[in-house]
Protein backbone atom coordinates (compact mmCIF):
# COMPACT_ATOMS: atom_id res chain seq x y z
CA UNK A 1 0.00 0.00 0.00
CA UNK A 2 2.90 2.55 0.89
CA UNK A 3 4.51 1.56 -2.40
CA UNK A 4 1.36 2.12 -4.21
CA UNK A 5 0.75 5.43 -2.55
CA UNK A 6 4.23 6.58 -3.61
CA UNK A 7 3.70 5.93 -7.41
CA UNK A 8 0.83 7.81 -6.92
CA UNK A 9 2.62 10.99 -5.51
CA UNK A 10 5.22 10.30 -8.00
CA UNK A 11 3.17 10.16 -11.00
CA UNK A 12 1.07 13.72 -9.88
CA UNK A 13 4.52 15.22 -9.29
CA UNK A 14 5.68 13.87 -12.75
CA UNK A 15 2.18 15.30 -14.24
CA UNK A 16 2.65 18.67 -13.19
CA UNK A 17 5.72 18.98 -14.91
CA UNK A 18 5.19 17.93 -17.56
CA UNK A 19 4.83 20.41 -21.46
CA UNK A 20 2.40 20.14 -23.41
CA UNK A 21 1.56 21.84 -26.64
CA UNK A 22 -2.44 21.79 -26.86
CA UNK A 23 -4.26 24.98 -26.54
CA UNK A 24 -5.63 24.49 -22.97
CA UNK A 25 -7.55 27.67 -23.48
CA UNK A 26 -10.69 26.26 -24.90
CA UNK A 27 -10.88 23.03 -22.55
CA UNK A 28 -13.18 22.47 -19.78
CA UNK A 29 -10.55 20.80 -16.75
CA UNK A 30 -11.72 18.03 -14.41
CA UNK A 31 -12.92 19.03 -11.30
CA UNK A 32 -11.77 15.31 -10.17
CA UNK A 33 -8.51 16.08 -10.18
CA UNK A 34 -5.83 18.23 -7.48
CA UNK A 35 -4.91 21.33 -8.93
CA UNK A 36 -2.73 23.86 -7.36
CA UNK A 37 -3.67 26.40 -7.46
CA UNK A 38 -3.33 30.34 -6.58
CA UNK A 39 -6.63 32.04 -5.62
CA UNK A 40 -8.48 35.38 -5.23
CA UNK A 41 -6.59 36.19 -1.73
CA UNK A 42 -3.27 34.81 -2.91
CA UNK A 43 -1.02 37.29 -3.60
CA UNK A 44 -0.87 36.19 -7.74
CA UNK A 45 2.12 38.62 -8.48
CA UNK A 46 4.21 35.18 -7.09
CA UNK A 47 3.93 32.50 -9.64
CA UNK A 48 1.85 33.96 -11.72
CA UNK A 49 2.82 34.19 -15.83
CA UNK A 50 3.02 38.42 -16.55
CA UNK A 51 0.16 37.57 -19.00
CA UNK A 52 -2.09 36.32 -16.95
CA UNK A 53 -1.75 39.10 -14.74
CA UNK A 54 -3.80 42.04 -16.49
CA UNK A 55 -6.93 39.73 -17.31
CA UNK A 56 -7.09 38.20 -13.86
CA UNK A 57 -7.65 42.32 -12.71
CA UNK A 58 -9.55 42.87 -15.53
CA UNK A 59 -11.85 40.33 -14.15
CA UNK A 60 -12.04 41.52 -10.69
CA UNK A 61 -12.72 44.90 -11.71
CA UNK A 62 -15.72 43.82 -14.01
CA UNK A 63 -17.75 42.54 -11.64
CA UNK A 64 -16.84 46.09 -8.67
CA UNK A 65 -18.32 43.90 -6.27
CA UNK A 66 -21.43 43.06 -7.94
CA UNK A 67 -21.00 38.81 -8.51
CA UNK A 68 -23.03 37.64 -11.17
CA UNK A 69 -24.81 34.65 -9.21
CA UNK A 70 -23.25 31.97 -11.44
CA UNK A 71 -19.76 33.21 -11.22
CA UNK A 72 -17.70 30.92 -8.67
CA UNK A 73 -14.40 32.48 -8.44
CA UNK A 74 -11.26 31.60 -10.20
CA UNK A 75 -8.52 29.70 -10.12
CA UNK A 76 -5.01 29.38 -12.11
CA UNK A 77 -3.54 25.91 -12.26
CA UNK A 78 0.65 26.03 -11.83
CA UNK A 79 1.19 23.38 -13.68
CA UNK A 80 0.36 25.24 -17.06
CA UNK A 81 -0.20 29.05 -16.06
CA UNK A 82 -4.04 28.54 -16.92
CA UNK A 83 -6.61 30.67 -15.48
CA UNK A 84 -9.96 28.71 -14.43
CA UNK A 85 -12.90 30.68 -13.98
CA UNK A 86 -15.66 28.45 -12.03
CA UNK A 87 -19.08 28.48 -12.88
CA UNK A 88 -22.15 27.45 -10.29
CA UNK A 89 -24.34 25.16 -12.35
CA UNK A 90 -23.68 22.48 -14.46
CA UNK A 91 -23.20 24.10 -17.81
CA UNK A 92 -19.81 25.68 -17.48
CA UNK A 93 -19.90 26.52 -21.43
CA UNK A 94 -23.04 28.70 -21.38
CA UNK A 95 -21.11 31.28 -20.00
CA UNK A 96 -17.77 31.09 -21.91
CA UNK A 97 -18.54 33.75 -24.66
CA UNK A 98 -19.72 35.98 -21.75
CA UNK A 99 -16.44 35.60 -19.85
CA UNK A 100 -14.34 36.26 -23.05
CA UNK A 101 -16.04 39.37 -23.45
CA UNK A 102 -15.36 40.76 -20.49
CA UNK A 103 -12.10 39.60 -20.03
CA UNK A 104 -11.39 40.87 -23.63
CA UNK A 105 -9.48 37.40 -24.12
CA UNK A 106 -10.09 33.77 -24.31
CA UNK A 107 -7.18 32.83 -22.29
CA UNK A 108 -8.76 30.66 -19.73
CA UNK A 109 -10.34 27.71 -19.11
CA UNK A 110 -13.69 26.76 -17.47
CA UNK A 111 -14.74 24.63 -14.27
CA UNK A 112 -17.71 23.70 -12.26
CA UNK A 113 -17.74 25.24 -8.92
CA UNK A 114 -20.17 23.71 -6.51
CA UNK A 115 -20.54 27.43 -4.44
CA UNK A 116 -21.10 30.82 -5.52
CA UNK A 117 -18.41 33.21 -4.76
CA UNK A 118 -21.04 35.77 -3.15
CA UNK A 119 -21.90 32.87 -1.28
CA UNK A 120 -18.53 32.02 -0.12
CA UNK A 121 -18.28 35.79 0.76
CA UNK A 122 -21.64 35.32 3.08
CA UNK A 123 -19.45 32.85 4.91
CA UNK A 124 -16.15 34.69 5.27
CA UNK A 125 -18.46 37.79 6.45
CA UNK A 126 -20.16 35.04 9.15
CA UNK A 127 -16.92 34.14 10.82
CA UNK A 128 -15.75 37.68 10.25
CA UNK A 129 -18.48 39.05 12.70
CA UNK A 130 -18.31 36.19 14.87
CA UNK A 131 -14.61 36.94 15.03
CA UNK A 132 -15.35 40.74 15.89
CA UNK A 133 -18.09 40.08 18.51
CA UNK A 134 -16.81 37.47 20.54
CA UNK A 135 -13.01 37.95 20.46
CA UNK A 136 -11.68 36.71 23.65
CA UNK A 137 -13.47 32.69 23.55
CA UNK A 138 -11.75 29.74 22.65
CA UNK A 139 -13.13 29.24 19.79
CA UNK A 140 -11.83 32.55 17.66
CA UNK A 141 -8.65 32.02 19.62
CA UNK A 142 -8.21 29.15 17.81
CA UNK A 143 -8.82 30.67 14.26
CA UNK A 144 -5.37 31.04 13.12
CA UNK A 145 -6.36 32.07 9.57
CA UNK A 146 -9.67 32.00 6.91
CA UNK A 147 -10.03 32.96 3.31
CA UNK A 148 -11.64 32.00 -0.06
CA UNK A 149 -9.36 28.97 -1.71
CA UNK A 150 -10.24 27.08 -4.27
CA UNK A 151 -13.90 27.07 -4.17
CA UNK A 152 -14.19 27.26 -0.51
CA UNK A 153 -13.89 28.81 2.64
CA UNK A 154 -10.92 27.11 4.11
CA UNK A 155 -10.37 28.25 8.35
CA UNK A 156 -6.97 27.23 9.56
CA UNK A 157 -7.60 25.83 12.95
CA UNK A 158 -4.31 25.48 15.89
CA UNK A 159 -5.96 22.46 17.29
CA UNK A 160 -8.44 20.90 14.38
CA UNK A 161 -9.33 18.26 16.54
CA UNK A 162 -12.67 16.50 16.31
CA UNK A 163 -13.98 18.90 19.17
CA UNK A 164 -12.57 22.11 18.18
CA UNK A 165 -13.84 21.55 14.70
CA UNK A 166 -17.19 20.96 16.30
CA UNK A 167 -17.27 23.86 18.46
CA UNK A 168 -16.12 25.76 15.33
CA UNK A 169 -19.18 24.47 13.40
CA UNK A 170 -21.66 24.61 16.46
CA UNK A 171 -20.55 28.33 17.29
CA UNK A 172 -20.13 30.23 13.81
CA UNK A 173 -20.99 28.25 11.03
CA UNK A 174 -21.84 24.84 9.82
CA UNK A 175 -21.90 25.72 6.31
CA UNK A 176 -20.74 22.63 3.77
CA UNK A 177 -18.70 25.66 2.02
CA UNK A 178 -16.15 25.88 4.77
CA UNK A 179 -13.39 23.28 5.03
CA UNK A 180 -11.58 23.17 8.31
CA UNK A 181 -8.11 22.26 8.55
CA UNK A 182 -4.46 22.79 10.30
CA UNK A 183 -1.91 25.36 8.49
CA UNK A 184 -0.29 23.70 5.53
CA UNK A 185 -2.33 21.25 5.76
CA UNK A 186 -3.35 21.27 1.90
CA UNK A 187 0.15 23.75 0.58
CA UNK A 188 -0.90 24.69 -2.69
CA UNK A 189 -4.16 22.23 -3.16
CA UNK A 190 -7.54 22.34 -2.72
CA UNK A 191 -9.09 21.08 0.08
CA UNK A 192 -12.17 19.07 0.33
Amino acid sequence: MKNLVTYVLLLMVISCHKQTKTDKSMQVSSTKKFVSVVNHFEDFNSGVNDNLKPIITKLDKSFEGNYLSYYAGYTINRSNNNLIILIAGDDTLKYRDEFAKRLESNQFSMDYGKYAYQELLNVKKTITDYINTHKKNNVTQNIEHFDIYGNKVLVYLKDNSYQKASEFRKEITDSPAIGLTKKNRYPGGIAE
